[in-house]
């Protein structure tokens, strides 16, 4: 997925009187709190992933979990690893011969059945293949699909699936059955009529999305603020509503492929957002990167002080970010030369964690070479 960096100075949050809290996003103000990992997490998990020749990674990206499983997205071939870090089939290759794709984006694991299913938007195909990364069959499939998020329980196995807004999209959230047929539609975005015709313009900035307390939670990235809850009976109700005042993208600029291009560095991109008991944490975009946190209590957002996320007093790792949220589980990838660099640093925070947990990470960190694979890293929160 295409992002461009962003940097946010600062917050101000307004609760809305009536309904959902309102948080905005004002670039123009700044507080930093205090805040930081050991706060936050119980206890610290590292799964290196297994590095021979026949599983280079680059830096991870896109990847998807299952209870079982990692599927890394490495544009030209996915890779899937088992959760404990096993290297198990490489699925897939670039090319237009059966089994291979152009452009597949969109990535599920399916456990029951399996398999793994691509998504190539260029031919508008299904790919399946077996865990041992043999091609199985292709489907053709007219829609297009952007995997929100696949929850292994309350949604029984359905596919959430967020669609582009063009202008004309009639529904932004579509639920689909193992079969991939729609059951639900639901959220009608905001609609416009597209002054340039470049329908990739905005498509890599599609939702937010995040599993807790064993609900989904999702928001769109453009021209909708409202953070939703999607319930079992797979209705949805809204729970946040967050904006960026006047950096928020409008439709204006949004339908004018060249304006867009043009404004995109000066307009405000959340790009994820994460919820723990006490907190909402935020990341977005202006220029470069930034990461704040709502607090529930106190009814306002602050700035973490370290410019890559949330500071590491835990373990003495790095400071972190998650990629993904599973409930109480944070879940990131950091390559390894980024940890090795790390311990040369001079300006690293004193670990508060325990001992165990200290000893580990370093344990880790002596086994580790810069060369090898990604570390998944998996905090879980406190309860």
């Amino acid at each position: 997925m295409l992002r461009f960096l962003l940097i946010i100075p600062l917050f101000f949050i307004k609760i809305s009187i009536i309904g959902q809290p309102k948080i905005i996003i004002d670039p123009d103000s700044r507080q930093t709190g205090k805040l930081s990992l050991n706060d936050m997490v119980e206890s610290i998990e590292y799964i290196p992933l297994e590095t021979t020749d026949d599983c280079l990674l680059r830096t991870v990206k896109s990847f998807i979990l299952s209870d079982n499983y990692i599927l890394h997205d490495q544009g030209n071939k996915f890779f899937l690893f088992s959760r404990s870090g096993h290297f198990v089939a490489q699925i897939g290759n670039r090319g237009g011969g059966p089994g291979e794709f152009y452009n597949a984006r969109s990535m599920h694991i399916d456990e029951k059945s399996k398999q793994v299913i691509l998504y190539e938007s260029y031919r508008k195909q299904l790919l399946y293949y077996n865990f041992e990364g043999r091609f199985i069959k292709t489907v053709p499939y007219d829609e297009e699909i952007q995997f929100a998020s696949i929850s292994n329980n309350y949604i029984n196995d359905h596919f959430v699936i967020k669609s582009p807004n063009f202008g004309n999209t009639p529904y932004s959230y579509t639920i689909l059955d193992r079969d991939f047929k729609i059951i639900q539609q639901q959220i009608q975005p905001m609609q416009f009529t597209m002054i340039q015709a470049d329908l990739q313009v905005g498509k890599g900035y599609p939702f937010c999305q995040y599993e807790y307390n064993n609900l989904m939670h999702i928001r769109e990235n453009m021209l909708n603020d409202t953070l939703y809850v999607i319930n079992k009976d797979f209705s949805f109700t809204p729970k946040y509503i967050i904006n960026a005042g006047k950096y928020e993208f409008s439709v204006n600029i949004r339908s004018d492929a060249d304006l867009f291009m043009r404004e995109i560095s000066n307009r405000i991109v959340v790009t994820y957002l994460f919820e723990t008991k006490d907190y909402l944490l935020i990341s977005y975009s202006l220029q470069k990167e930034s990461y704040g946190y709502y607090n529930k209590s106190e009814k306002k957002i602050l700035h973490f002080s370290s410019s890559s996320g949330i500071p590491n007093d835990y373990d003495g790792g790095l400071d972190f970010w998650p990629q993904y949220q599973s409930n109480d589980q944070l879940i990131v990838f950091y390559d390894a030369y980024k940890i090795k660099e790390h311990k040369e640093k001079s300006n690293k925070q004193t670990p508060k964690g325990s001992s165990e947990a200290i000893n580990r990470f370093e344990q880790m960190f002596q086994k580790l070479d810069s060369e090898d694979n990604p570390v998944m890293v998996i905090a879980k929160l406190k309860q």
